[in-house]
């Protein structure tokens, strides 16, 4: 299997039957290894492709397997994003603009174009936002700042945060 591992090589196959994998071969054999499928989200099937400075997302309604994977932004050099997804918006970790330690922002399912982004957590200098996981009624953001690993939980209103340092 070489560079792209067992599970890569099978991620290929598929994404190949699926008419969209030539492409996704390519970024991995040029050091933009795919992520995977991040099945946590049943609404939505995200694939991510990325090297060590920059991604790009495709995403499918996991309720219509046989569409076409959409493409969130083109890969641009230098840009890394990840998204995921909640009701009817999209919830984007990105470092661009400047964002080296990131920053997320949100986009509506219908057209997730950045012109429609909006910043929910701005970039912070000397703290970085290192994931975000979604669920139902909060997020949570994991970060590092001042050395130290921390969880910040939030509603989606934003009524309420709390950070919490990971001892």
């Amino acid at each position: 299997a070489g560079i792209l591992g067992v599970a890569a090589v099978a991620l290929a196959g598929w994404l190949l039957l699926r008419g969209i994998g030539e492409e996704f071969l390519r970024a991995a054999q040029s050091g933009g290894l795919p992520e995977g499928l991040p099945l946590t989200n049943p609404t939505y099937i995200f694939l991510t492709a990325a090297s060590h400075t920059t991604s790009e997302v495709r995403y499918l309604s996991a309720d219509k397997p046989s569409d076409a994977f959409r493409l969130m932004l083109p890969r641009e050099v230098g840009h890394e994003y990840y998204a995921d997804h909640h009701g009817d918006t999209f919830y984007i970790r990105t470092n661009e603009a400047g964002s080296l330690n990131f920053k997320l922002v949100s986009a509506p399912v219908a057209d997730p174009r950045r012109e429609n982004w909006k910043e929910v957590i701005p970039h912070r200098a000397g703290v970085m936002m290192s994931g975000v996981e979604l669920f139902r009624d909060f997020y949570v953001v994991s970060e590092r700042g001042n050395a130290t690993p921390a969880l910040r939980v939030s509603d989606y209103k934003e009524s309420w945060a709390k950070a919490k340092a990971i001892p």
